[in-house]
């Protein structure tokens, strides 16, 4: 069963250019999440940001009070450190996006993904990205939803159709495919979401102790 709300799409520019770094210009719009039921599709805003702080422990005037430098020192690995440096993310949405290029995995790593021109034009840093740009290309939520599960869970899950050929099936403009086919391994919103809360808790309770002392 696929439960889905539906909402309005917002065409504003959703990433842009500052200096050299390609960072998202707005907050996310969805989440998919995945139970025994089916899937949900989350309509998400700051408000539901805030409240997810606060039920763990976060005011949200705390959170804005970290920096990327912070982020940068509390990373887990070198590989996230190195992004959240370069890329220098100045909120909630930013951060998250550097912890998924950190994590999601593509074909082309001779330079830094968010500099690679088929990258600039469909930036694709969660597996949600891949759903929100189908509706923007004019597919249904039930079909962008079905194309997005089938990315998200690899080729392996098409009983010997290639991932290709599956994306030929449903029309996806070309220059759309040839980017998602670069796409090897993607993480969802809600994994980097947590990931970003995760390290702010150890952050700011860090801080609390050093206040304490």
């Amino acid at each position: 069963m696929c439960i889905m709300k539906k909402v309005a799409l917002n065409h504003k520019i959703l990433w842009v250019t500052v200096g050299e770094n390609f960072v998202r210009n707005r907050g996310y719009k969805f989440i998919i999440n995945e139970n025994e039921t089916g899937y949900w599709i989350l309509c998400i805003n700051a408000t539901w940001i805030n409240h997810l702080l606060r039920d763990r422990g976060i005011e949200p005037r705390n959170f804005r009070a970290l920096n990327w430098r912070d982020i940068a020192a509390a990373a887990p690995s070198e590989k996230l450190r190195k992004l959240v440096v370069a890329l220098k993310p100045a909120n909630f949405w930013q951060m998250c996006d550097v912890i998924a290029l950190s994590e999601s995995e593509y074909d082309d790593d001779n330079m830094p993904i968010y500099r690679q021109r088929w990258f600039t034009r469909y930036p694709i840093f969660t597996v949600e990205d891949v759903y929100e740009l189908l509706l923007e290309n004019g597919f249904n939520q039930e079909d962008a939803l079905r194309v997005t599960m089938v990315v998200r869970r690899g080729e392996e899950s098409l009983d010997g159709v290639s991932l290709r050929d599956f994306l030929e099936l449903y029309d996806v403009p070309e220059d759309l495919e040839r980017v998602i086919l670069r796409c090897n391994s993607l993480v969802s919103r809600h994994y980097v979401i947590d990931r970003l809360t995760h390290m702010a808790c150890q952050l700011l309770s860090t801080t609390r102790k050093a206040k304490e002392d």
